[in-house]
């Protein structure tokens, strides 16, 4: 796995969704401040009702969501939110593709986190590996972890895996991100074609000096 700085299928969504007027639904609104001691983090129940233009379907854990294109193929991505016993918000992690067309992951937390720890992933058997944050929004800070084919099939073998962030004064905030219907949301997640090689240029035709070469004309004798 590795640090992504771009990710194309989230920029788009996010995009559309301003455009749409529904960027309040695909912020996901986070809990304001945070608690002074934070309880076990559990996935979350009932996903909000889309916005006009925004098809949703569930797939085992996992809620896809789709943003309709005028003239184009729907936009998708896969999300799964972690949330406290008490329903606040603590964790939402977005899945798609990124540049180069690798899997990923948008881990989004609350604002107040501790960004020089950036967010913490482990698998079930391994060891920690920390990722960056690389922007914080008006309601959340996101961090991105690009996973190459065979990581994603360690993944899918595991089952679930760890993502933790540190909030000062708190707890570190845990959670188990269940892999149960994620690989049937990427079935309908658009994978980006890498960009075409740039044609290359012919070299200059070399003339033979073969038999079949003709011979220069003899220029006209001067008298």
């Amino acid at each position: 796995m590795s640090n992504s700085n771009t990710l194309p299928w989230l920029v788009a969504v996010f995009a559309t969704a301003i455009g749409a007027g529904a960027i309040g639904f695909f912020a996901r609104p986070y809990i304001d401040g945070a608690p002074s001691t934070v309880p076990e983090a559990r996935q979350g129940d009932a996903a909000p009702t889309p916005p006009p233009g925004v098809t949703a379907e569930t797939h085992g854990d996992w809620q896809l969501l789709c943003q309709e294109v005028p003239n184009g193929a729907p936009i998708c991505f896969a999300t799964q939110d972690v949330k406290t016993p008490e329903g606040q918000l603590v964790m939402n992690v977005l899945a798609g593709y990124e540049a180069k067309g690798n899997r990923a992951f948008m881990v989004r937390t609350p604002l107040g986190v501790d960004i020089a720890k950036g967010v913490s992933f482990r698998m079930p058997t391994g060891k920690p590996i920390a990722f960056s944050f690389t922007a914080c929004s008006q309601v959340s800070c996101d961090a991105q972890l690009e996973v190459p084919d065979d990581g994603y099939a360690k993944l899918e073998e595991a089952g679930s895996f760890e993502l933790s962030y540190e909030i000062p004064g708190a707890e570190p905030i845990k959670a188990m991100i269940s892999m149960k219907g994620l690989s049937d949301a990427y079935k309908k997640i658009a994978k980006p074609q890498p960009p075409a090689a740039p044609a290359a240029t012919p070299a200059p035709a070399t003339p033979e000096t073969g038999d079949d070469v003709p011979a220069p004309t003899p220029k006209p004798s001067v008298p």
